[in-house]
């Protein structure tokens, strides 16, 4: 696409080269939060950041350092 930043954001400017891009950072600027959690009562602006948040609810608790006896 050859650099082209075609659709612009009328609350900060920025730009973007595809207009869907441009839809989810708008979605930031006016608080929508589509992407909830099924396993909490948070909720995203971008699904990616659910996905990253989804890996905290599967993802093993980390391991106990054990203690040694005598130490």
């Amino acid at each position: 696409h050859m650099g082209l930043l075609p659709y612009a954001c009328a609350h900060c400017e920025q730009t973007f080269s595809h207009k869907p891009n441009l839809a989810a950072h708008q979605r930031g600027h006016a608080g929508e939060r589509p992407f909830a959690c099924p396993h909490c009562a948070r909720a995203f602006a971008h699904n990616q950041h659910l996905l990253r948040h989804l890996r905290a609810h599967t993802r093993s608790p980390p391991a106990r350092p054990r203690t040694h006896p005598g130490s």
